[in-house]
């Protein structure tokens, strides 16, 4: 089951580790379980990784890409995947899909 309300990685984007570690820590602590990034959202993979880290096998990640290539969707998945610290997404969708 995952939780109601979302974990909006973008959150984290220009934010300190530190800073980052504190909002996973108290999100996972008030029953969060669903966290959502993407590779435009700046560095917030950078520091959601990291602050994901201890939690991983017990929430749910969501990642996107904006690529409508297989080749590059792939290449971001992979460095998605690097950034984040993970070996999987739960979920991974396409983003911003605005045109045929």
């Amino acid at each position: 089951n995952i939780s109601r309300v979302i974990f909006g990685g973008i959150v984290t984007m220009n934010e300190t580790q530190k800073d980052a570690d504190r909002y996973v820590a108290s999100a996972v602590d008030t029953g969060v379980n669903y966290f959502d990034v993407a590779p435009s959202y700046g560095d917030a993979e950078l520091r959601l990784g990291p602050a994901l880290k201890p939690y991983r096998n017990r929430v749910y990640l969501a990642c996107k890409t904006k690529q409508r290539t297989a080749d590059a969707a792939r290449r971001e998945l992979e460095q998605s995947l690097q950034n984040l610290q993970t070996d999987h997404f739960d979920v991974y969708q396409l983003h911003e899909l605005t045109t045929q």
